[in-house]
C-alpha cells in the first residue's frame, strides 16, 4: 500500500514542474517578489534567472537520483541485493525485496541463452 502510495506521490511531483512551466508568466515573478522581501532575499535572483519551473525541474531530479544512490549504497551489505530486490526497494516495495533477498540465495541473473 505504501508503496503504491508512493508511485502517487511521485507523478504528482513529476507534473508540478510542466504545471510551473504552464503557468511561468503568472508565478515566477510574484514568487520571485515574495522571495525578495523574506529572509530568503539572496534566492530572489535565481528562481528569476531559473524560472519557477526549471528550479522545480532541477529540484525533482535531483532527489530521484539522491534517492537512487541511497538505495544502492543501503543494500546492507547483502551478496545478492541486486536485479529484482534492488529494483523493489527503489520503488517502495520493501516487502518483495525482502523476499528476494530472503528467497533467492545465490545470485539474481537475467535469463540464460541456449
Amino acid at each position: 500500500m505504501l508503496g503504491a502510495l508512493e508511485h502517487l506521490d511521485f507523478f504528482t511531483d513529476g507534473a508540478f514542474p510542466l504545471q510551473a512551466y504552464m503557468c511561468d508568466e503568472v508565478a515566477t515573478v510574484p514568487f520571485a517578489a515574495s522571495l525578495q522581501q523574506s529572509w530568503a532575499w539572496p534566492f530572489a535572483p535565481l528562481v528569476t534567472t531559473l524560472r519557477l519551473w526549471g528550479l522545480t525541474l532541477i529540484l525533482l531530479t535531483s532527489s530521484i537520483l539522491t534517492q537512487q544512490v541511497l538505495v544502492a549504497l543501503n543494500s546492507g551489505g547483502r551478496d545478492n541485493y541486486e536485479g529484482p530486490a534492488l529494483a523493489a526497494d527503489l520503488l517502495g516495495y520493501g516487502a518483495l525485496a525482502e523476499y528476494y533477498t530472503a528467497k533467492v540465495p545465490e545470485k539474481l541473473e537475467g535469463p540464460q541463452m541456449p
